[in-house]
Protein backbone atom coordinates (compact mmCIF):
# COMPACT_ATOMS: atom_id res chain seq x y z
CA UNK A 1 0.00 0.00 0.00
CA UNK A 2 1.58 3.21 -1.05
CA UNK A 3 1.47 6.29 1.18
CA UNK A 4 3.56 9.74 1.42
CA UNK A 5 6.32 9.56 3.75
CA UNK A 6 4.60 11.69 5.96
CA UNK A 7 2.35 9.04 7.07
CA UNK A 8 5.68 6.78 7.87
CA UNK A 9 5.47 4.95 11.21
CA UNK A 10 8.38 4.74 13.28
CA UNK A 11 8.18 0.54 13.18
CA UNK A 12 7.91 0.40 9.47
CA UNK A 13 10.40 -1.91 8.24
CA UNK A 14 10.61 -4.25 5.26
CA UNK A 15 12.53 -7.61 7.54
CA UNK A 16 9.68 -6.58 10.81
CA UNK A 17 6.65 -7.29 8.57
CA UNK A 18 7.62 -9.88 6.67
CA UNK A 19 9.31 -11.52 9.68
CA UNK A 20 5.59 -11.42 11.15
CA UNK A 21 4.03 -12.92 7.65
CA UNK A 22 5.73 -16.10 8.16
CA UNK A 23 3.32 -17.15 10.17
CA UNK A 24 1.08 -17.24 7.45
CA UNK A 25 3.24 -19.09 4.78
CA UNK A 26 3.33 -22.51 4.82
CA UNK A 27 6.44 -24.21 5.29
CA UNK A 28 6.01 -26.76 1.89
CA UNK A 29 5.56 -23.60 0.09
CA UNK A 30 9.41 -21.76 1.44
CA UNK A 31 11.75 -23.97 4.74
CA UNK A 32 13.02 -22.37 7.52
CA UNK A 33 16.50 -21.64 5.60
CA UNK A 34 14.60 -20.06 2.39
CA UNK A 35 13.17 -17.75 4.53
CA UNK A 36 15.93 -16.82 6.48
CA UNK A 37 18.03 -15.56 2.99
CA UNK A 38 14.60 -13.61 2.69
CA UNK A 39 15.10 -11.88 5.83
CA UNK A 40 18.70 -11.56 5.54
CA UNK A 41 17.64 -9.46 1.98
CA UNK A 42 15.16 -7.48 3.54
CA UNK A 43 17.00 -6.50 6.58
CA UNK A 44 19.65 -4.45 4.58
CA UNK A 45 16.47 -2.74 2.72
CA UNK A 46 15.22 0.89 3.49
CA UNK A 47 11.92 0.74 5.57
CA UNK A 48 10.10 2.88 3.35
CA UNK A 49 9.63 -0.59 1.06
CA UNK A 50 7.13 -1.65 3.64
CA UNK A 51 4.56 0.62 2.19
CA UNK A 52 4.09 -1.32 -1.48
CA UNK A 53 3.72 -4.86 -1.64
CA UNK A 54 6.17 -8.00 -2.09
CA UNK A 55 5.95 -11.04 -3.49
CA UNK A 56 7.30 -14.29 -2.80
CA UNK A 57 8.47 -16.09 -5.62
CA UNK A 58 9.41 -20.21 -5.11
CA UNK A 59 9.33 -23.50 -7.30
CA UNK A 60 6.01 -25.46 -7.49
CA UNK A 61 8.21 -29.06 -8.33
CA UNK A 62 10.13 -31.22 -5.23
CA UNK A 63 13.18 -28.64 -5.72
CA UNK A 64 14.15 -27.85 -2.16
CA UNK A 65 11.57 -24.88 -0.99
CA UNK A 66 13.47 -21.51 -1.49
CA UNK A 67 12.29 -18.93 -2.78
CA UNK A 68 13.23 -15.05 -4.17
CA UNK A 69 11.76 -11.92 -2.98
CA UNK A 70 10.52 -8.96 -4.83
CA UNK A 71 8.79 -5.38 -4.38
CA UNK A 72 6.84 -2.81 -6.11
CA UNK A 73 8.17 0.32 -6.36
CA UNK A 74 6.54 4.28 -7.04
CA UNK A 75 9.37 5.83 -8.86
CA UNK A 76 9.06 9.34 -6.18
CA UNK A 77 8.84 7.32 -3.37
CA UNK A 78 12.86 7.75 -2.26
CA UNK A 79 13.56 4.68 -2.23
CA UNK A 80 16.06 4.23 -4.68
CA UNK A 81 17.87 7.67 -3.06
CA UNK A 82 18.43 5.03 0.08
CA UNK A 83 19.65 1.76 -1.66
CA UNK A 84 22.68 4.02 -3.79
CA UNK A 85 24.79 4.46 -1.07
CA UNK A 86 25.02 1.04 -0.57
CA UNK A 87 25.19 0.13 -3.85
CA UNK A 88 28.20 2.57 -4.20
CA UNK A 89 29.91 1.37 -1.84
CA UNK A 90 29.77 -2.19 -3.25
CA UNK A 91 30.71 -1.23 -6.89
CA UNK A 92 33.65 -0.13 -5.70
CA UNK A 93 34.43 -4.15 -5.72
CA UNK A 94 31.50 -5.33 -8.22
CA UNK A 95 31.17 -3.26 -11.19
CA UNK A 96 27.65 -4.54 -11.43
CA UNK A 97 26.20 -2.62 -8.85
CA UNK A 98 27.62 0.55 -10.59
CA UNK A 99 24.94 -1.10 -13.38
CA UNK A 100 22.62 -0.59 -10.15
CA UNK A 101 23.39 3.03 -9.21
CA UNK A 102 23.15 3.92 -12.94
CA UNK A 103 20.08 2.92 -13.50
CA UNK A 104 18.17 3.45 -10.52
CA UNK A 105 19.60 6.76 -10.53
CA UNK A 106 18.36 8.01 -14.29
CA UNK A 107 14.63 6.48 -13.07
CA UNK A 108 14.98 8.41 -10.62
CA UNK A 109 16.35 11.60 -12.69
CA UNK A 110 13.88 14.36 -14.80
CA UNK A 111 16.57 14.98 -16.81
CA UNK A 112 17.36 11.09 -18.14
CA UNK A 113 14.05 10.51 -20.07
CA UNK A 114 12.97 7.59 -18.51
CA UNK A 115 10.31 9.70 -15.98
CA UNK A 116 7.98 10.36 -18.99
CA UNK A 117 8.16 6.95 -20.01
CA UNK A 118 7.95 5.08 -16.86
CA UNK A 119 4.50 4.47 -14.40
CA UNK A 120 6.90 2.65 -11.71
CA UNK A 121 9.23 0.02 -11.18
CA UNK A 122 9.85 -3.01 -9.15
CA UNK A 123 13.00 -4.45 -7.39
CA UNK A 124 13.55 -8.63 -7.12
CA UNK A 125 16.48 -10.23 -5.39
CA UNK A 126 17.32 -13.46 -5.79
CA UNK A 127 17.46 -14.84 -2.26
CA UNK A 128 17.32 -18.48 -3.43
CA UNK A 129 20.82 -18.28 -4.90
CA UNK A 130 22.81 -15.35 -3.05
CA UNK A 131 20.87 -12.79 -0.46
CA UNK A 132 23.65 -10.72 -1.18
CA UNK A 133 23.45 -10.36 -5.15
CA UNK A 134 22.92 -7.82 -7.35
CA UNK A 135 19.15 -7.48 -7.98
CA UNK A 136 16.85 -7.16 -11.13
CA UNK A 137 15.07 -3.92 -12.01
CA UNK A 138 11.66 -4.11 -13.80
CA UNK A 139 10.22 -1.43 -15.27
CA UNK A 140 6.55 -0.68 -16.19
CA UNK A 141 6.25 1.54 -19.22
CA UNK A 142 3.15 3.94 -19.10
CA UNK A 143 0.32 2.77 -20.85
CA UNK A 144 -0.09 4.65 -24.75
CA UNK A 145 -2.43 2.10 -26.00
CA UNK A 146 -0.84 -0.69 -28.40
CA UNK A 147 -0.61 1.10 -31.92
CA UNK A 148 2.38 3.38 -33.33
CA UNK A 149 2.54 5.43 -29.70
CA UNK A 150 3.06 2.27 -27.60
CA UNK A 151 5.94 1.14 -29.90
CA UNK A 152 7.69 4.49 -30.21
CA UNK A 153 7.64 5.05 -26.18
CA UNK A 154 8.76 1.15 -25.41
CA UNK A 155 11.33 2.21 -27.74
CA UNK A 156 12.30 5.20 -26.32
CA UNK A 157 12.35 3.51 -22.79
CA UNK A 158 14.58 1.00 -23.79
CA UNK A 159 17.57 3.18 -25.68
CA UNK A 160 17.41 5.14 -22.81
CA UNK A 161 18.26 2.37 -20.16
CA UNK A 162 21.09 0.93 -22.45
CA UNK A 163 22.18 4.48 -22.93
CA UNK A 164 23.08 4.70 -19.28
CA UNK A 165 24.53 1.14 -18.52
CA UNK A 166 26.46 1.89 -21.49
CA UNK A 167 27.96 -0.62 -24.25
CA UNK A 168 29.92 -3.05 -22.23
CA UNK A 169 26.99 -4.03 -19.89
CA UNK A 170 23.84 -3.65 -22.69
CA UNK A 171 25.97 -4.48 -25.66
CA UNK A 172 24.74 -3.13 -29.28
CA UNK A 173 23.39 -6.89 -30.45
CA UNK A 174 21.45 -6.76 -27.12
CA UNK A 175 20.05 -3.55 -28.02
CA UNK A 176 19.42 -4.35 -31.22
CA UNK A 177 17.95 -7.94 -30.53
CA UNK A 178 16.06 -5.95 -27.84
CA UNK A 179 14.37 -3.35 -30.31
CA UNK A 180 13.66 -6.06 -32.88
CA UNK A 181 11.21 -8.26 -30.88
CA UNK A 182 9.47 -4.84 -29.73
CA UNK A 183 8.88 -3.92 -33.44
CA UNK A 184 7.92 -7.25 -34.20
CA UNK A 185 4.74 -7.02 -31.51
CA UNK A 186 1.82 -7.78 -33.08
CA UNK A 187 -1.15 -5.29 -33.35
CA UNK A 188 -3.12 -5.71 -29.99
CA UNK A 189 -0.11 -6.15 -27.72
CA UNK A 190 2.03 -4.33 -25.63
CA UNK A 191 5.12 -4.64 -23.63
CA UNK A 192 3.97 -4.81 -19.44
CA UNK A 193 7.52 -4.88 -17.59
CA UNK A 194 10.78 -4.50 -19.09
CA UNK A 195 13.39 -6.33 -17.15
CA UNK A 196 17.22 -5.97 -16.52
CA UNK A 197 19.01 -9.07 -14.74
CA UNK A 198 22.00 -6.47 -13.07
CA UNK A 199 23.92 -9.83 -11.62
CA UNK A 200 25.28 -10.67 -14.74
CA UNK A 201 27.67 -8.60 -17.20
CA UNK A 202 26.51 -7.78 -19.73
CA UNK A 203 22.75 -7.48 -17.91
CA UNK A 204 19.82 -10.05 -19.38
CA UNK A 205 16.71 -8.76 -20.72
CA UNK A 206 13.84 -9.64 -20.01
CA UNK A 207 10.45 -8.66 -21.98
CA UNK A 208 6.96 -9.02 -20.35
CA UNK A 209 4.20 -8.81 -23.21
CA UNK A 210 0.18 -8.22 -22.38
CA UNK A 211 -2.20 -8.97 -25.16
CA UNK A 212 -0.33 -12.56 -26.88
CA UNK A 213 -2.77 -14.46 -25.82
CA UNK A 214 -5.88 -12.87 -27.67
CA UNK A 215 -3.41 -13.60 -30.57
CA UNK A 216 -4.44 -15.45 -33.56
CA UNK A 217 -2.31 -18.95 -33.78
CA UNK A 218 -0.50 -18.04 -36.68
CA UNK A 219 0.21 -14.24 -35.46
CA UNK A 220 1.63 -15.48 -32.15
CA UNK A 221 3.87 -18.27 -34.04
CA UNK A 222 5.20 -15.98 -36.35
CA UNK A 223 6.01 -13.73 -33.78
CA UNK A 224 8.06 -16.12 -31.72
CA UNK A 225 9.68 -17.29 -34.58
CA UNK A 226 10.83 -13.92 -35.18
CA UNK A 227 12.24 -13.32 -31.32
CA UNK A 228 14.20 -16.65 -32.07
CA UNK A 229 11.63 -19.08 -30.26
CA UNK A 230 10.44 -21.07 -33.37
CA UNK A 231 11.32 -24.21 -31.37
CA UNK A 232 9.13 -23.64 -28.67
CA UNK A 233 5.88 -21.90 -30.08
CA UNK A 234 3.77 -25.04 -30.38
CA UNK A 235 4.28 -25.29 -27.11
CA UNK A 236 3.67 -22.32 -25.97
CA UNK A 237 0.86 -22.01 -28.19
CA UNK A 238 -0.82 -25.46 -26.81
CA UNK A 239 -0.52 -24.20 -23.36
CA UNK A 240 -1.68 -20.22 -24.32
CA UNK A 241 -4.58 -22.15 -25.44
CA UNK A 242 -5.25 -24.49 -22.85
CA UNK A 243 -4.80 -21.89 -20.15
CA UNK A 244 -6.31 -18.95 -21.12
CA UNK A 245 -9.84 -21.01 -20.68
CA UNK A 246 -10.05 -20.15 -17.07
CA UNK A 247 -10.48 -16.44 -17.93
CA UNK A 248 -7.66 -15.44 -16.01
CA UNK A 249 -4.71 -12.66 -17.55
CA UNK A 250 -2.13 -14.32 -19.29
CA UNK A 251 1.34 -11.89 -20.30
CA UNK A 252 4.33 -13.72 -21.86
CA UNK A 253 8.34 -12.92 -20.50
CA UNK A 254 10.84 -13.42 -23.32
CA UNK A 255 14.67 -13.46 -22.91
CA UNK A 256 15.58 -10.96 -25.46
CA UNK A 257 18.88 -13.09 -26.44
CA UNK A 258 17.64 -16.18 -26.69
CA UNK A 259 20.48 -19.09 -25.66
CA UNK A 260 20.00 -22.67 -24.81
CA UNK A 261 19.04 -21.85 -21.59
CA UNK A 262 16.70 -18.96 -22.19
CA UNK A 263 13.09 -19.50 -22.14
CA UNK A 264 9.41 -18.40 -22.40
CA UNK A 265 6.50 -17.86 -19.57
CA UNK A 266 3.35 -17.81 -18.97
CA UNK A 267 2.01 -15.55 -16.28
CA UNK A 268 -1.44 -16.23 -15.13
CA UNK A 269 -3.44 -14.42 -12.81
CA UNK A 270 -6.80 -13.77 -11.48
CA UNK A 271 -8.49 -9.97 -10.05
CA UNK A 272 -10.23 -12.63 -7.26
CA UNK A 273 -6.80 -13.24 -5.48
CA UNK A 274 -8.95 -16.22 -3.40
CA UNK A 275 -8.64 -19.55 -4.36
CA UNK A 276 -11.56 -20.43 -2.87
CA UNK A 277 -13.82 -17.66 -4.77
CA UNK A 278 -12.10 -18.03 -7.67
CA UNK A 279 -12.14 -21.81 -9.37
CA UNK A 280 -9.32 -20.65 -12.13
CA UNK A 281 -6.81 -20.77 -9.79
CA UNK A 282 -7.81 -24.73 -9.28
CA UNK A 283 -8.19 -25.73 -12.78
CA UNK A 284 -5.18 -23.74 -14.62
CA UNK A 285 -2.55 -25.68 -11.49
CA UNK A 286 -4.53 -28.97 -12.52
CA UNK A 287 -3.61 -28.26 -16.44
CA UNK A 288 -0.42 -28.33 -15.70
CA UNK A 289 0.87 -30.01 -12.44
CA UNK A 290 1.46 -33.63 -14.08
CA UNK A 291 3.18 -32.13 -17.30
CA UNK A 292 5.31 -29.29 -14.83
CA UNK A 293 6.09 -31.75 -12.37
CA UNK A 294 4.43 -29.79 -9.76
CA UNK A 295 4.27 -31.45 -6.18
CA UNK A 296 1.41 -32.38 -4.92
CA UNK A 297 1.66 -30.81 -1.37
CA UNK A 298 2.95 -27.55 -2.64
CA UNK A 299 -0.23 -26.84 -4.58
CA UNK A 300 -2.20 -27.78 -2.34
CA UNK A 301 -0.58 -25.30 0.30
CA UNK A 302 -0.62 -22.85 -2.24
CA UNK A 303 -4.40 -23.06 -2.52
CA UNK A 304 -4.84 -22.73 0.46
CA UNK A 305 -2.82 -19.93 1.29
CA UNK A 306 -5.25 -16.62 2.18
CA UNK A 307 -4.13 -15.60 5.55
CA UNK A 308 -4.21 -12.31 7.19
CA UNK A 309 -3.24 -10.76 10.72
CA UNK A 310 -3.97 -7.64 12.77
CA UNK A 311 -1.77 -6.75 15.12
CA UNK A 312 -4.74 -6.65 17.58
CA UNK A 313 -5.38 -9.96 17.72
CA UNK A 314 -2.16 -11.11 18.72
CA UNK A 315 0.32 -8.20 19.48
CA UNK A 316 3.30 -10.33 20.95
CA UNK A 317 3.76 -11.58 17.63
CA UNK A 318 4.80 -8.09 15.76
CA UNK A 319 8.39 -7.16 16.46
CA UNK A 320 8.94 -4.65 19.42
CA UNK A 321 9.13 -1.84 17.63
CA UNK A 322 5.73 -2.17 16.33
CA UNK A 323 4.31 -3.24 18.97
CA UNK A 324 5.04 -0.35 20.87
CA UNK A 325 4.65 2.12 18.24
CA UNK A 326 0.79 0.38 18.11
CA UNK A 327 0.17 0.58 21.98
CA UNK A 328 0.53 4.27 22.43
CA UNK A 329 -1.83 4.59 19.57
CA UNK A 330 -3.88 2.31 19.19
CA UNK A 331 -7.24 3.88 19.42
CA UNK A 332 -5.80 5.96 15.93
CA UNK A 333 -4.51 2.99 13.80
CA UNK A 334 -4.30 -0.69 13.63
CA UNK A 335 -1.39 -2.81 11.66
CA UNK A 336 -2.63 -5.53 9.33
CA UNK A 337 -0.58 -8.45 7.08
CA UNK A 338 -2.70 -10.18 4.69
CA UNK A 339 -0.87 -12.83 1.75
CA UNK A 340 -2.25 -14.35 -1.29
CA UNK A 341 -1.70 -16.00 -4.24
CA UNK A 342 -0.73 -13.02 -6.92
CA UNK A 343 0.09 -15.42 -10.26
CA UNK A 344 1.34 -18.51 -11.43
CA UNK A 345 4.31 -19.04 -13.85
CA UNK A 346 4.91 -21.54 -16.34
CA UNK A 347 7.74 -21.49 -17.71
CA UNK A 348 9.12 -23.46 -20.97
CA UNK A 349 12.08 -24.04 -22.35
CA UNK A 350 14.00 -26.32 -25.04
CA UNK A 351 13.88 -30.06 -25.34
CA UNK A 352 10.55 -29.98 -23.66
CA UNK A 353 11.05 -28.46 -20.68
CA UNK A 354 8.32 -27.21 -18.42
CA UNK A 355 8.54 -26.06 -14.92
CA UNK A 356 5.92 -23.73 -12.57
CA UNK A 357 6.43 -21.10 -10.31
CA UNK A 358 3.81 -19.88 -7.84
CA UNK A 359 4.23 -15.83 -6.43
CA UNK A 360 2.49 -14.96 -3.11
CA UNK A 361 1.86 -11.35 -2.40
CA UNK A 362 2.30 -9.81 0.87
CA UNK A 363 0.33 -6.64 1.63
CA UNK A 364 1.08 -4.54 5.29
CA UNK A 365 -1.30 -1.36 5.80
CA UNK A 366 -1.87 0.77 8.54
CA UNK A 367 -6.00 1.05 8.91
CA UNK A 368 -7.11 4.13 10.67
CA UNK A 369 -9.82 3.91 12.90
CA UNK A 370 -10.20 7.56 13.26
Amino acid sequence: MYRSIDYERAGDRADAYLAVARALIPNALISDEGYRRILQTAAGLPSRLAHFYGLLEFPLDDAFPLADLSYAIHNDSGCYDLLRPEWSRRGMDEPVWQHAVALTSGICSATSGLVQVLRSSGIEFDCSKDPNMCPAIFMTPVHCGSGEKSRANEGRMVKTVANLLGEKAYPPPLLEKTLEIITSLPSGSRISQFGIMLSRDPVAVRLCCEGLDRMAADKLAGFLKQAGYGGVSDMAISYRDKLSAPGGTMDLAIDADPSPEARLGWEIGFKNHSPAAEPGWQTTLDNIAQTAGCSASKIEAFLDTRNYMRIADNPEAWPGDIRRYWKKHKRECCSYIVVNPNHIKLILGGGGMVKAKGYLRITHYWKDLL
